[in-house]
């Protein structure tokens, strides 16, 4: 069937405008209009859409009651926000509630190849039962220390952009957060950002400020455990993982983006997991106990449980959000790298590797069912099965310097 989407404005000259864009790619999409937000809701009470796109600006309600009823109602509906330079105020809002903003000059050029990856992503890596759990996710909650020591240093008058990016590249939360902000149309950039503190410099304090205590866009676990999963380990490794993928990628030589895109890839490869555990924590729980009951890898048994894994429901996420197609890679196929062909290192072969890695090393001795082991065909592919020696004297090192990671500049030293 062809993906059904509504857009959502009572600009006659730009709705023109729209229309003659869209009438290319009419034959590929069903594609509608209406005026006004009461309008749209009245539609989709009458038939299933894919993707709403809607202005800022509507004549007859908030944008953010439209956004936040369509959340509500229709969950697996992908929503986006289409806003201007002039209305900052309104898009730092609308991320909260909207998936992706598009500058609405930016349209011509980005909205096909944006939807295109809507579009790929529904077909490729999750079910429609977690399309509506993942739709609802605004951000991802932050570790507690790392979040109250954020607010600290932005509260000082002596803080610096690079100190806050810092901490907050030792955060899945926040570092989700403000990838998701940097990389919408909004900000016109003509390349994809995947550096938490070059993110955090080109948005500036002040607007990471505005993120903070006025939207309100950054928040802590409540608890610090949830059922079957340590948020303390669960950060950790994720942390570790993001710190030896940036070190592999720097021994490989690899281009600076490279080495950004395996650093961000690597700290939130793992995010699908906390997602399951909780917001379907019977189902986690199920197939961590399959997982050890049959000895297989968690991974193997998610796919029994639940029907996919937590690589595939993070990436769709981080998708949707519009963070960089390569950490999206990375983390969707972090588990079986050999599904996207093999012909040169990337960020999903720094993820990969040192993900296992980690793993081997881990003294923790809790780990749940079967570890996986390095897939020593698709080093052969990558013509790099000589350079494992040096990236497990890498992993080992990185292990045992580990309490450095809480320094604020140890995230980035190679």
């Amino acid at each position: 069937m062809k993906k059904r989407i509504l857009f959502v404005n009572d600009d006659s000259n730009y709705v023109a405008k729209l229309r003659s864009i869209v009438d290319k790619v009419q034959w590929k999409w069903d594609i509608h209009f209406t005026r006004s937000g009461r309008e749209a809701l009245n539609i989709l009470k009458k038939e299933p859409y894919d993707v709403l796109i809607c202005d800022v600006s509507l004549p007859d309600m908030n944008y953010t009651d439209l956004l936040k009823q369509v959340r509500e109602q229709y969950p697996k509906i992908a929503r986006i926000v289409l806003t201007s330079l002039q209305e900052k105020e309104n898009t730092l809002r609308a991320i909260r509630l909207a998936h992706q903003c598009l500058l609405k000059s930016s349209v011509p050029d980005d909205l096909e190849s944006k939807l295109n990856s809507i579009f790929n992503l529904h077909d490729l890596f999750i079910n429609s039962n977690f399309r509506r759990i993942i739709s609802q996710i605004d951000f991802l909650p932050s570790i507690s220390f790392l979040y109250d020591e954020t607010l600290r240093r932005l509260n000082s008058p002596n803080t610096s952009t690079r100190a806050i990016g810092e901490l907050i590249a030792k955060d899945m939360g926040m570092t989700s957060t403000i990838l998701r902000l940097v990389n919408s149309a909004f900000f016109g950039f003509a390349y994809r950002i995947s550096d938490p503190v070059h993110a955090v410099n080109l948005l500036g304090l002040e607007t990471v400020k505005t993120l903070v205590f006025s939207i309100k866009l950054f928040s802590q676990f409540q608890k610090e455990n949830i059922e079957d999963l340590s948020i303390e380990d669960f950060w950790r490794h994720s942390l570790e993982v993001g710190i030896l993928a940036r070190r592999i990628s720097t021994a490989e030589r690899m281009k600076k983006q490279v080495i950004h895109d395996s650093f961000t890839a690597g700290l939130l490869h793992d995010v699908g997991k906390f997602i399951v555990a909780a917001n379907l924590p019977d189902e986690y729980h199920a197939a961590i106990s399959l997982a050890a009951k049959k000895k297989i890898e968690v991974s193997k048994a998610e796919q029994e449980v639940i029907g996919t894994t937590h690589a595939e429901i993070g990436a769709y996420l981080l998708g949707l959000w519009g963070l960089p197609e390569k950490v999206v890679e990375a983390v969707a196929f972090h588990h079986r790298p050999r599904e996207r062909t093999p012909i040169y290192f990337t960020p999903l072969s720094a993820v990969y590797i040192a993900n296992i890695l980690r793993g081997e090393i881990n003294s923790s001795g809790n780990t749940v069912g079967k570890r996986p082991e390095l897939d020593m065909g698709y080093l052969l592919d990558l013509g790099l099965t000589k350079h494992l020696s040096m990236w497990q004297k890498i992993c080992h090192s990185t292990h045992n310097d580990y309490k450095a990671i809480f320094k604020d500049s140890y995230v980035f030293s190679t």
